[in-house]
């Protein structure tokens, strides 16, 4: 939005031609973004147009190289919808990064010729699969120690890794969440460092971006970088810290969390309506 506002403004101030190229062809790279950042697509219009935009760019029989090879190599059927954005094509195109280098998929969303599209597309597929290996390994290792924390009370819980995948463990924070139903924070030894690193994910109620601001004041000098917003954030901490840290986060919860019953959360619309 702001790109296209940029581009009006230059237009009527003459800087640029009334014919300059438009940005309307990038919505569907837009709108793959978009919904890989788990967005609300319900109050906002905005979002709902991109999605809108984009999906008819991808659904069309010249569309970009990228989402014919996604297409073929995830063996889709039907056209592209939100949900093959959000759980067939994001974690293909993410898990390149998770793990290594994101040029990999950079290199795939600007392919122009399918069948090198088709090649590269198969390369993400079998870092998706690794991706998946490592978080299993990662989450079988960690859950005694998730679930001995459940079962002490603690209303947040705080693991460390020592062979964790820093790439990763923002996805098994998030499953620890779902399965305890708790503010989580999963950390691991930072690559090439002597400091750890965590992903952080909560629950409603728990501002982890506000949280950590609040530990941070408390133990700065524990503390190489931090940063978040109200669902998720990150931190780099010096080793020493990580105790500290771990009992400073569990009470940050146990404050902001006083009338939150910890456990599991089915989310659901209702009961269906019975037919006449």
């Amino acid at each position: 939005l702001l790109c296209c506002a940029v581009r009006q403004k230059l237009i009527d101030w003459g800087h640029l031609p009334a014919n300059a190229p438009r940005l309307g062809g990038l919505l569907d790279l837009v709108a793959l973004g978009t919904m890989a950042d788990c967005v609300d697509l319900a109050r906002s219009a905005n979002n709902r147009a991109v999605l809108t935009r984009g999906l008819a760019l991808m659904n069309v029989p010249e569309a970009r190289p990228v989402w014919r090879a996604l297409y073929k190599v995830s063996r889709c059927s039907g056209p592209i919808t939100a949900a093959t954005l959000s759980f067939t094509f994001g974690p293909i195109i993410n898990a390149r990064g998770r793990l290594d280098c994101a040029l990999g998929a950079v290199d795939l969303l600007m392919c122009d010729d399918e069948a090198e599209a088709i090649r590269l597309a198969h390369v993400l597929v079998e870092h998706n699969s690794e991706r998946k290996r490592v978080q299993s390994k990662m989450l079988r290792r960690i859950l005694p120690l998730a679930e001995e924390q459940a079962v002490d009370g603690a209303m947040a819980i705080t693991v460390f890794d020592p062979e964790g995948h820093p790439g990763v463990h923002g996805v098994c924070a998030a499953r620890l969440v779902e399965a305890y139903g708790r503010p989580a924070a999963y950390f691991s030894p930072k690559q090439e460092s002597e400091h750890i690193t965590a992903s952080l994910r909560t629950v409603p109620g728990f501002h982890i971006r506000n949280a950590l601001a609040g530990i941070a004041e408390s133990y700065p000098d524990d503390f190489v970088a931090w940063g978040g917003h109200a669902g998720a954030g990150g931190v780099t901490l010096k080793r020493e810290g990580f105790d500290r840290f771990a009992t400073a986060f569990n009470a940050a919860a146990t404050r902001a969390l006083a009338a939150w019953t910890p456990g599991p959360r089915i989310l659901s619309d209702g009961a269906l309506e019975q037919l006449p």
